[in-house]
């Protein structure tokens, strides 16, 4: 009878996936869906994970433009065919008379920079090279070349908000946010895959049972005609069971669209075609895992993603506040060149005997009347930054109660899915001791039935107790990083995420 009822499941299965394919494909490819499986595969290749991949992908060619910033550069700048044609107004220094020119010159410059920024200060150090050719028309033919071989340029902003310096606080923890967040939506994969894993179980289980309460009520509807023909069963018994089979044929009816409905989520999710027919194999539970609570809480600390982010918070609410403070107050910048330079008619002679050149500059601002703008500007960054504070102190406590809630219903439940199982394996003994009484007719179907639905009830229960159970432990190794059955960290080596992307 258990064999016979197996291949009805199996058959119904097989009937929902076909409707799956279409017509022009009667069958699939049949896959024994595991629960190790599943959150393989949802780590490997939903489409989850390769959104997650992508989103770290962007954070590291983000943080490698931010260090690329600290590195020299070197370029070549160049201004060719700057030709200009026009009239301009020159006064005479000795009558003070203007006196329309014409300029008519072509102006072509070439550089090769070097720069270097300086982080701790905030400034830009060049070391520059370059060559101009001024072509001139009118009023005579001339042509002359200056050229700067060498010389050394320092810019440096005093008292202003030091933009790279702050960067060099944030950006190295946004990109361990980012490895660290990569991982975490990993595994929020796993665990929606795993949910969709156990409702297609528990889909499945239902369309079991409406399959062998049908075939039971078949044969309690033989035993009742026998009854009935006995007079130790009325009719109104006898029509119950007639009708109870009319709801068996609705009941597998819904049971098999909501499989048919869910094997589709679970497939999309998880990245299969249509062709693929999955057959979820239920897990075994043999015992509970207990899950000590001061290390989960350690490990939640080191690894998860939520204290970073708070601190990056944290750390842009104070840099904003420094923003406002340098633009408030006086504002000034320096400005120094050393280095060679000369001209000639040609290019040999623009370069022989170099004279040193000197540029040194500080220009200052210093606001008097600004209506208090500044000010206003100051304390809107210096309540944003309190108000960040006593919100992020807020949301870190109670992500602390998160994790002890957490922790503390997962090491119930494994006591629960015991429970379970064996409350299922009670219900199932009862049913058969109601359904023998029923056909020695010292029971009524009305207890009959109410045995049957108590052993359905148990098995269904005990599905969705393990389901809860496999849901929330993935749940807690997404927020420490770490594998509790294996005792392993889930991502130990963080440089070998991008080597993982690429393949």
């Amino acid at each position: 009878m258990r064999y016979l009822r197996r291949f009805f499941v199996l058959l119904n299965l097989f009937l929902v996936s076909a409707s799956l394919v279409g017509q022009e494909s009667g069958s699939g490819f049949v896959i024994e869906m595991t629960l190790d499986k599943v959150v393989e595969d949802a780590r490997n290749q939903s489409l989850s994970s390769i959104i997650a991949k992508h989103k770290f992908l962007v954070s590291y060619w983000e943080f490698r433009t931010y260090k690329a910033q600290f590195l020299p550069s070197l370029s070549l700048k160049a201004n060719l065919g700057e030709y200009n044609r026009s009239i301009s107004a020159l006064r005479d220094p000795n009558t003070g008379e203007f006196h329309y020119v014409v300029d008519n010159y072509l102006h072509n410059s070439a550089s090769l920079v070097l720069s270097q920024n300086i982080p701790f200060t905030g400034g830009t150090l060049s070391l520059i090279s370059s060559l101009s050719r001024l072509d001139q028309y009118t009023p005579n033919r001339n042509i002359v070349y200056n050229s700067q071989p060498i010389y050394l340029s320092y810019s440096q902003p005093l008292f202003t908000y030091n933009k790279l310096k702050w960067e060099k606080q944030i950006e190295p923890v946004k990109y361990e946010m980012a490895k660290r967040a990569y991982v975490e939506a990993i595994e929020d994969a796993v665990v929606s895959s795993v949910a969709l894993f156990f409702q297609l179980l528990l889909a499945n289980e239902n369309l079991e049972l409406a399959i062998k309460r049908e075939e039971n009520d078949r044969q309690l509807l033989q035993i009742a005609e026998e009854r009935y023909k006995l007079g130790t069963l009325s009719r109104d018994e006898l029509l119950q069971i007639s009708h109870q089979l009319l709801n068996d044929d609705l009941r597998i009816r819904d049971c098999r669209m909501n499989v048919e409905m869910l094997m589709v989520r679970l497939k999309n999710f998880l990245g299969y075609n249509d062709n693929v027919i999955i057959v979820p194999k239920v897990p075994e539970f043999e015992g509970s895992l207990v899950i000590d609570k001061e290390e989960f809480i350690s490990r939640a600390e080191q690894s998860s993603s939520h204290l970073l982010q708070k601190k990056i918070e944290r750390l842009e609410a104070e840099a904003a506040v420094a923003q406002a403070k340098s633009q408030r107050g006086i504002s000034v910048s320096l400005y120094a060149q050393f280095g060679m330079t000369q001209v000639g008619a040609d290019i040999a002679s623009a370069y022989r005997k170099p004279i040193d050149q000197e540029v040194i500059g500080l220009s200052v601002t210093l606001p008097i009347l600004d209506w208090g703008l500044g000010r206003g500007k100051v304390q809107v960054a210096k309540s944003q930054l309190d108000v960040i504070n006593m919100t992020l102190e807020q949301q870190t406590q109670e992500w602390y109660q998160t994790l002890l809630m957490k922790v503390s219903r997962f090491n119930l439940m494994g006591h629960q899915c015991l429970t379970s199982k064996e409350a299922d394996k009670i219900g199932k003994e009862r049913y058969q001791t109601a359904r023998n009484r029923f056909t020695n007719g010292t029971i009524s179907i009305t207890e009959l039935n109410t045995a049957q639905d108590n052993m359905d009830n148990s098995s269904l229960q005990y599905l969705e107790k393990i389901g809860d159970f496999w849901v929330v432990y993935y749940e807690i190794c997404r927020l420490s990083l770490y594998d509790y059955i294996n005792n392993s960290d889930l991502i130990e080596d963080y440089d070998s995420i991008l080597d993982n992307i690429g393949n």
